[in-house]
């Protein structure tokens, strides 16, 4: 009988490892430019489209947990520096498209209503999500939510 010969495993591991080794070494220093390529692009269109002075984006929709709240506590608040988006409007994305590629790129898929990402000059974008929180104080806990507009606040200045 003619049996074909198998290469031992650790054979087969040292020829692919290294393989797979410059591989990562190749691509996660591209997609590292990547994302700092898209970041610094959507932070230019968010300096083209706003006036002077405006660095915070707060994200939110018509929900009744959270939209009187914002409306009338936090945007009064932060006052002429914020950008605030009502994303339950059907044509948002429409009449704020660099608002909308920001908040896909610094929201991310979990947590990204409502949203607060900050701007300031020459630091990285700082993300404040205050879904969890708005939830807990909607059930009677309402530490989490003071926490996270403290914590925005301070950032802020305000």
């Amino acid at each position: 009988m003619n049996r074909a010969r198998r290469l031992p495993d650790w054979v087969i591991l040292a020829i692919i490892l290294p393989l797979y080794l410059l591989l990562m070494l190749i691509l996660l220093p591209a997609i590292g430019l990547r994302y700092v390529y898209r970041s610094l692009t959507i932070r230019w269109q968010l300096r083209r489209a706003w006036r002077a002075g405006q660095w915070i984006l707060l994200s939110y929709t018509q929900s009744a947990v959270w939209a009187p709240y914002l409306e009338n506590e936090v945007i009064p608040r932060l006052g002429d520096a914020c950008v605030a988006i009502d994303r339950s409007r059907p044509d948002w994305k429409a009449r704020h498209p660099a608002e909308a590629r920001a908040i896909a790129h610094w929201g991310g898929y979990y947590e990204h209503n409502p949203l607060v990402v900050l701007f300031p000059r020459w630091r990285p974008a700082r993300t404040i999500r205050l879904y969890k929180a708005f939830l807990d104080a909607k059930h009677g806990k309402p530490g989490a939510l003071q926490v996270q507009l403290e914590r925005l606040y301070g950032l802020v200045g305000r």
